[in-house]
């Protein structure tokens, strides 16, 4: 009842902005971006909402979720966004690992000596000045444009335009960018040669296929986080989990094909002269409105991941958070210029605590001091006895 309530809703505010559509400009770009909008939200959070529970990552089932990273994004993160260079290691690399110490004030913290050579060196970030490190130690949304799948977001788009796609969605798809954060999760196996032995849990946080792809082979770290910890209550982002093939999104894109076939009767009352600007506004307010929807399917070829993530659009992240960029190393020596978004639900001192593990890829060379320039990165925003590991697999480099 609540379905067709809205679609009535939609279909009514389509009509009445007839008049504002045939005035042209500016009257029909303030429609379609404020009234419209808001009944197209209603109607697709309404028929969106029992499928979208099925993308829902409760923490009863999956406590911990695995995020991996370069060393050199965490570093940047940890220190707050400022581009860092490790100096020379400490004459004795073993300082304070693995040794127990007596608690700390905050004091003695702050006036600890740091190693021979200088650890850090921060190169301030090309937005206009300098900002305090506490502002921004966030895990950071990477513009999907970036992502290592080219489809992201159209496998769901796809199917719902179908072959009519009057408004030109798909081509809008680059104008409304969404940000994202990927976890994997423990994925549960069955001994295949003793299958009457319990199913086990694969150990996500330290895997070979994980460091190869998504750790600059083997040379990253992985961030093992309580499901807990994550926080929606201050935004609209949220943990979710990816679904894999092709039927789910054409299941479910088709219970949104209404939608799209009432927007289309837009382009019947706009004026000819405006008909290409009405039509780019309409999807983008689509796009807009079906958020982070399109970005929870991808290909059943990516079905090893079991990924959830926490997708954030750039309204979204203009109204929480903000934009940045950050010029990223690879191990091949070649660099890139990624965008990111800082969004509240991701604060790394809500995320990072004594139940979090870090573990230190298996191809990091001197990983003794890296482990240590981490816990002093640590140390220094409050954030102690938390557990760092070294990985314990055997890599061989490609």
């Amino acid at each position: 009842m609540a379905t067709a309530s809205a679609m009535r809703s939609l279909t009514a505010a389509v009509h009445r902005g007839t008049e504002y559509f045939s005035r042209g400009a500016p009257m029909d770009v303030a429609y379609i971006r404020g009234t419209l909008r808001d009944f197209l939200r209603d109607a697709i959070r309404d028929i969106s909402r029992d499928f979208i529970a099925a993308h829902a990552v409760h923490g009863d089932k999956t406590p911990t979720v695995v995020h991996y990273t370069s060393l050199q994004t965490l570093f940047s993160m940890l220190h707050g966004g400022a581009d860092l260079r490790l100096g020379k290691p400490p004459v004795d690399p073993s300082i304070r690992l693995n040794t127990p110490t007596a608690p700390q004030t905050d004091e003695q913290t702050n006036s600890e000596p740091k190693p021979s050579g200088s650890i850090i060196e921060t190169k301030a970030m090309s937005n206009g000045g300098a900002v305090a490190p506490t502002d921004r130690r966030y895990l950071r949304l990477y513009d999907c444009a970036n992502l290592n799948d080219p489809l992201e977001g159209l496998y769901f788009l796809r199917e719902l335009v179908g072959t009519q796609d009057t408004l030109d969605v798909l081509e809008y798809v680059a104008q409304v960018p969404a940000y994202i954060t990927s976890f994997v999760t423990p994925q549960t196996y069955t001994n295949s040669t003793f299958p009457d032995q319990l199913t086990r849990k694969s150990n996500t946080r330290d895997n070979l296929v994980f460091w190869r792809h998504y750790a600059q082979e083997g040379r990253g770290c992985s961030i093992a986080i309580p499901v807990g910890r994550f926080s929606p209550d201050q935004c609209a982002a949220v943990l979710q989990r990816v679904i894999y093939g092709p039927d789910a999104a054409i299941r479910n894109a088709r219970r949104l094909q209404p939608v799209l076939s009432c927007l289309g009767h837009i382009a019947q009352s706009a004026r000819k002269d405006r008909l290409a600007v009405v039509r780019r506004q309409v999807a983008a307010t689509l796009l807009e409105c079906l958020g982070g929807l399109p970005y929870l399917y991808k290909s059943s070829a990516y079905s090893y991941e079991e990924e959830c993530r926490i997708v954030a659009m750039e309204s979204d992240l203009e109204e929480h958070g903000e934009i940045l960029y950050d010029f990223e190393t690879r191990p091949t020596g070649a660099g890139r210029l990624r965008m990111y978004g800082q969004h509240p639900c991701l604060r790394l001192t809500n995320l990072l605590a004594t139940d979090t593990v870090i573990t230190l890829g298996p191809s990091i060379p001197n990983a003794d001091y890296v482990q240590y320039v981490i816990e002093q990165l640590l140390r220094s925003i409050g954030i102690r006895n938390l557990t760092i590991e070294q990985s314990a697999i055997s890599y061989r480099q490609t």
